[in-house]
């Protein structure tokens, strides 16, 4: 499983979409006037993770009854995660440039920080279609749907919180 996972996302379309969102943010921040950026970037980098993560499930579709079993298959999710994880380190950059520029380098870091840990959270406890049950189908919506939201309030109320001490 080790490098399948870059290997997919530089083989396939996805490589696009994600370049193509990547610099949507960084153009969006140069529009942007009234500074709310952040709340911009933040749902970025939870739809770039998104976008990765479900793309890569759902390629593994004809691989899933060959190659993995029961147990094999939270481990095939668990290195989709970590992996997703990782590609959204291209946004650290990004991260520091944008935080340097409006002088607020430690809300920006802690926001990244926040959309990791909630995605890394999220996806860690719910179980994709497949593991619950034997399906053609590796994702349902309403799995997607439940991920993306539970991440999203997870974000917005960890975020809600750190303003009430922080900011």
């Amino acid at each position: 499983m080790k490098g399948r996972f870059f290997l997919f996302i530089r083989r396939t379309n996805v490589l696009y979409d994600l370049i193509i969102i990547y610099f949507l943010a960084l153009s969006s921040f140069i529009i942007d006037n009234q500074r709310d950026y952040l709340l911009t970037l933040i749902f970025t980098i939870l739809g770039f993770m998104y976008l990765a993560y479900f793309e890569y499930l759902k390629n593994q579709r004809k691989k899933i009854y060959f190659f993995y079993n029961s147990q094999t298959l939270s481990e095939l999710r668990y290195y989709a995660i970590q992996s997703t994880l990782k590609l959204s380190s291209v946004f650290l950059p990004m991260i520091v440039v944008l935080g340097v520029i409006t002088d607020q380098i430690l809300v920006y870091g802690i926001n990244y920080l926040t959309v990791i840990i909630s995605f890394y959270v999220v996806n860690s406890f719910i179980p994709i279609n497949i593991e619950k049950r034997k399906d053609s189908r590796i994702i349902t919506f309403k799995d997607m749907f439940k991920s993306v939201m539970l991440c999203i309030i997870l974000v917005i109320s960890i975020l809600s919180l750190f303003s009430l001490f922080i900011f």
